[in-house]
């Protein structure tokens, strides 16, 4: 679980240091404020420490980093991710068994040589679920990061599409209320056909093509597959950008259920980002009506980032400010 981070001058987050984090976090704001760049960057971090010292990879930490933040940023050369208003960046992040840093600046190409880390082995995977769904696009994201080795899929979308590959588990299901809860919501499974190598929709026993489905459903599946495969786990970390993306807000709510009961049954962390009401109005509810829950808002102020517990209530912000604003000009024109 991430405990802290400090973002400085890291693409369009010139400053962000939060030290509350709860196991559920959503990052809301204008488009531009950097919602999608700090999952990203969180998940970038904390994606190294997994990797570092895993079985025979003998990878130093700093070219691991360097490595994940080029192709999950998609930059030439790292110096690119360098904020216009400063000559260098750091980054730091802490969680329960790591703690790790690094420095940069506008000059770095393919290198970090500032990076300080104390981090323990970690034997558990984090995922970064993207607002569309991967399934109808599983096979260009391997090719083009497999073979042609070119930009065009950022690097948590092709973890995504390697983790979605794991075959289901035999040992005893896990978590398998909130894998219920999915597949209810989806009215059936999608499962990767062994002899065709292609994903199938399953609903009441009858095979249909992937095109089939929903984006919502295939959004939902995603999740569903991750547990399924035990890919994600009691202390994972997941980060879903536009939970609301491709979703009935029935279904956003549902989800954001089955998202509380995978914290209680769990060590799990969501970082979530929306531009949703439904979300906000959902996750205050959640709050209020569990008081052991640990349920944070991190948002934009400024230039710097603020957390507010939704415990305290509703935060201020543009979403609820444009709700109220359309709600006081239909009053005006209904009188």
């Amino acid at each position: 679980m991430i405990n802290k981070f400090e973002i400085e001058n890291l693409g369009p987050i010139e400053n962000a240091k939060i030290d509350d984090l709860g196991k559920i976090n959503l990052v809301i704001g204008e488009n531009g404020a950097g919602k999608s760049f700090l999952l990203k960057a969180l998940y970038a971090i904390h994606k190294t420490a997994e990797e570092y010292g895993k079985g025979d990879d003998i990878r130093r930490v700093n070219d691991i980093i360097a490595d994940k933040l080029r192709w999950t940023f998609q930059a030439d050369a790292l110096g690119e991710l360098v904020n216009n208003s400063s000559t260098t960046c750091n980054v730091l992040v802490e969680d329960n068994h790591s703690s790790f840093s690094i420095k940069f600046g506008k000059k770095a190409t393919v290198a970090i040589n500032d990076a300080d880390n104390n981090i323990g082995q970690l034997n558990y995977n984090s995922v970064f679920i993207p607002a569309r769904e991967v399934f109808s696009i599983q096979k260009i994201i391997l090719r083009s990061r497999d073979i042609d080795k070119v930009f065009g899929f950022d690097d948590s979308q092709y973890d995504l599409a390697r983790a979605l590959q794991l075959m289901p588990a035999n040992s005893e299901i896990m978590m398998k209320t909130p894998r219920d809860g999915l597949m209810k919501m989806m009215g059936g499974s999608i499962e990767l056909d062994e002899n065709s190598n292609k994903w199938q929709y399953v609903k009441d026993g009858i095979k249909y093509t992937i095109g089939t489905a929903s984006d919502g459903i295939r959004k939902l599946g995603m999740l569903e597959r991750l547990l399924n495969n035990e890919y994600i786990s009691n202390d994972s970390i997941i980060f879903i950008d536009e939970l609301e993306a491709g979703l009935h807000p029935d279904a956003i709510i549902k989800l954001l259920d089955i998202i509380e009961e995978l914290t209680k049954q769990s060590k799990m962390q969501f970082f979530i980002s929306s531009h949703s009401y439904f979300v906000i109005k959902k996750m205050h509810l959640m709050a209020l009506k569990d008081k052991e829950s640990c349920i944070k808002c991190i948002m934009p102020q400024e230039k710097d980032f603020v957390v507010h517990d939704f415990k305290e209530g509703m935060p201020v912000n543009p979403i609820i400010e444009q709700s109220v604003r359309l709600y006081e000009e239909e009053v005006d024109e209904v009188l």
